[in-house]
């Protein structure tokens, strides 16, 4: 309770009552909440929707449901406000029905899904145009027909999840994408979603199966210039890992821009241009010439950036050519700070109403370009957030645990691992794939 009473935090649950022979139960968790923080901490512990409460500290509830309520209320009041002989620790008692009826709300399951998974997205992969006279020649077969096209290797962990990308070849369809495609990459690990029309249901090996029949059935109609529509999904873990391996990095990039500007002096204001200039100290930024330092409120400056936003003149300018004569014919900044004063008042007098003055400014502009890290090998990696590192080995793959009965299975994944079956060939292939001989009308970019 001391950091309930500290932090002020809700207990961040709302209960429901039906009879007081019914015990109350926990209608939605709120996100803000110390209930949600012991979720967050306690994985197969965590309270649920739908989660009966019978107990609070050492009141127990007797069929009292009503009653109960306010207890549980009055015993977190007193022990956040730290009340005398109130309990340090707040005790909640949970039994959980075996079988209870319960829908998530909409938010609630967009919200789980965007902590499960990090991106969704569908590319479309551009095919080599003589891809299937190559694969007819070197008489491949329909499972390395389409390894061969799209680059990668897929596996299947477990039947009732989709199927995932196990490595990525250095050439392919894939690697192209990624090549031209740096802010949308495709990784070890996604999960394969769609393929054209060929969509996941709940069999991933079946799913395999009639993606490899798909690609072997495009080898025989005489296309060019098509490509294969994919979407993918990533869990969480995999982009986790992925961003410890190749962690981005920011690069400031400056480039310089100049504008040509044509003021005009106007009798009221033909002794009064409105800015502070100087000769430029800092020659190593690549910039020289004279220095815009400040512009006052009022003047001709002021009148030009009023009557042209988009070519405004600001402090750090810089002034490098005044009615044609440019910094670099002058061998110093001074040289050329005394020109452009004597251009603004020649002969020592002030410009007459009317006359124009001339001026190339230029900008440096700054920028910050990000880019991944450790990319040598391509997007291979760990799939160990602990221990993520960059590798040309395959993304090692976790095995589903055994949980107790009862128990919420927290940070699972797609795409964790096992090992893959074989045939009684020895070929890698997934369980209930199809033969080679197996094929379909199905042609890459058509539609049902």
């Amino acid at each position: 309770m001391t950091e309930a009473h500290e932090t002020g935090l809700r207990l961040g649950i709302v209960l429901d009552r039906m009879t007081d022979y019914d015990a109350t139960r926990v209608h939605s968790v709120q996100k803000n909440g110390m209930i949600q923080a012991w979720n967050d901490a306690n994985p197969g512990k965590d309270v649920h929707v739908g989660d009966e409460i019978v107990q609070v500290n050492n009141v127990q509830w007797h069929a009292n449901t009503k009653t109960f309520i306010k207890h549980i209320a009055g015993q977190w009041k007193a022990g956040r406000k730290r009340w005398e002989g109130s309990p340090e620790t707040f005790r909640l008692y949970i039994r959980r029905p075996r079988v209870w009826k319960h829908t998530r709300f909409a938010y609630q399951r967009l919200d789980k899904h965007q902590k499960d998974y990090a991106a969704e997205f569908v590319a479309e992969l551009p095919l080599p145009g003589d891809f299937a006279e190559v694969i007819r020649e070197n008489r491949m077969s329909s499972w390395k027909a389409m390894e061969s096209v799209m680059g990668w290797k897929l596996g299947a962990t477990e039947e009732w999840k989709p199927a995932v990308i196990k490595k990525i070849e250095p050439h392919g369809a894939v690697f192209n994408w990624n090549r031209d495609h740096p802010g949308s990459l495709i990784l070890e690990g996604d999960e394969l979603m769609k393929v054209d029309s060929i969509a996941f249901q709940h069999n991933s090996s079946v799913f395999i199966a009639n993606v490899k029949r798909h690609f072997w059935a495009a080898t025989r109609v005489p296309e060019t210039n098509r490509s294969t529509y994919v979407s993918v999904r990533r869990p969480r873990a995999i982009q986790d890992a992925f961003d410890e391996a190749h962690p981005i990095k920011d690069i400031q990039v400056s480039s310089d821009t100049q504008q040509r500007i044509t003021l005009q002096f106007r009798s009221e204001l033909a002794d009064h241009l409105g800015w502070q200039i100087a000769p430029t100290e800092d020659t190593d930024s690549g910039n020289s010439g004279v220095v815009v330092k400040a512009i006052d409120q009022t003047g001709l400056v002021s009148r030009w950036n009023e009557g042209h936003p988009d070519q405004s003149i600001a402090p750090g300018d810089h002034i490098i050519e005044v009615n044609g004569a440019s910094w670099e014919l002058y061998d110093t900044d001074k040289e050329f700070f005394n020109l452009v004063l004597s251009e603004l008042q020649p002969d020592g007098h002030e410009r007459s109403a009317g006359e124009l003055l001339q001026l190339t400014l230029e900008r440096r502009v700054r920028s910050v370009m990000q880019f991944r890290t450790n990319m040598e090998f391509g997007v291979h990696m760990q799939a160990q957030v602990s221990a993520a590192k960059t590798t040309t080995e395959l993304p090692p793959l976790q095995a589903p645990s055994d949980s107790s009965a009862g128990a919420t299975a927290v940070g699972g994944q797609a795409g964790a691992s096992g090992e893959e079956v074989v045939d009684d060939a020895g070929n890698g292939k997934p369980v209930g794939a199809a033969d080679d001989a197996d094929d379909d009308s199905d042609v890459i970019g058509a539609e049902d």
